[in-house]
């Protein structure tokens, strides 16, 4: 026979279960579900780097010969992504005029998303030429609403990689198309750490980096929502290939290790390597290695989304509170 305490925890339990289900944490829009990144290609780890040093992107095919357009600094003449040729190497005809689409989107250009010009804009490397230049990007990117953008750009990901647009390429690996889908997903962390400025200088951390010509790796810490983990070295060769240990990368790492909690997001394969290389560098818990990668989950409320963690453990834990409390 049932006690009357046992129906009181029974009762939290069900109200437990009912309340987990819209607990608003963080604005943004569905990463889970067809949105998983366990099937495509590995990122090269290097790619950042590369990418800078050559100033050129990975087009779907390579026999294309890229075209090169600089770009001003005024807000109509920011660099924009995808700006060479996207290539032939499509299995329909469906995938380019999506591209074309989703890139002539207004929602999605006045986002200015720094997530889509690292890997993939030949204009934004000219930008990277002027500190002013950058500075004034950031200045754009930064005002822009973080919350409509990341579901702009998230219901953007979920579109891309659906059969009747680029879902068959992105399958196959078509390096645009699985490029151009970590780059929508990845935009929220980015953003946050793009637009933190250092408090001793006021400068963004990502212009000192992007600017710093005697210490690459401290531009190679933005590649990491990618999927990009940092490369560990000897202490013989740290010089020139260990990020700065700084305010800069302290708070940067601080916003990668939220989102690296995040199922689907790229950062949950990349952080911890990450993480290690810094606290190996900097110091142990200079970057927090007490984070369980991939355990939260975006869910879609009214519009807006919300981060919950598995149901099951909060039942767990209400019935370890009725049995051994």
């Amino acid at each position: 026979m049932f006690q009357p305490y046992s129906y009181f925890y029974f009762f939290l339990i069900v109200l437990v279960a009912v309340s987990t289900s819209a607990i608003p944490v963080h604005h943004g829009s569905d990463l889970s579900g067809e949105q998983q990144i366990t099937d495509r290609p590995e990122i090269t780890p290097s790619l950042g780097r590369a990418l800078f040093e050559h100033h050129g992107i990975i087009t779907a095919d390579d026999n294309t010969k890229n075209t090169i357009i600089p770009r001003g600094t005024t807000d109509s003449d920011l660099p924009a992504p995808f700006d060479t040729s996207l290539g032939t190497n499509y299995t329909k005809k469906s995938c380019p005029k999506f591209f074309t689409k989703f890139l002539s989107d207004s929602s999605l250009q006045s986002c200015h998303a720094l997530s889509l010009l690292l890997r993939n804009s030949n204009s934004f490397f000219y930008t990277l030429r002027s500190e002013t230049a950058t500075s004034h990007l950031l200045d754009v990117a930064c005002s822009a609403s973080v919350s409509q953008c990341t579901s702009t750009l998230s219901s953007l990901a979920k579109e891309l990689i659906k059969d009747d647009n680029c879902g068959e390429e992105y399958k196959l690996g078509n390096p645009n198309v699985v490029d151009a889908y970590i780059d929508l997903v990845s935009y929220e962390p980015l953003y946050h750490a793009s637009c933190l400025k250092d408090p001793s200088t006021d400068n963004y951390c990502f212009v000192d980096a992007a600017t710093n010509s005697t210490n690459p790796a401290d531009y190679d810490v933005y590649f990491v929502p990618f999927g990009n983990a940092l490369e560990d070295h000897d202490e013989a060769s740290w010089d020139n290939n260990t990020p700065t240990c700084n305010t800069c990368l302290r708070e940067t790492m601080g916003v990668y290790k939220s989102f690296a909690r995040v199922d689907g997001q790229p950062l949950v394969q990349s952080y911890l390597p990450s993480a290690r290389v810094v606290d190996r560098h900097c110091g142990g818990g200079f970057a927090d290695l007490n984070v369980t990668v991939g355990t939260m989950k975006k869910v879609e409320t009214s519009g807006v989304a919300v981060y919950r963690p598995g149901l099951a453990w909060m039942v767990v834990g209400v019935l370890a509170l009725a049995f051994w409390g």
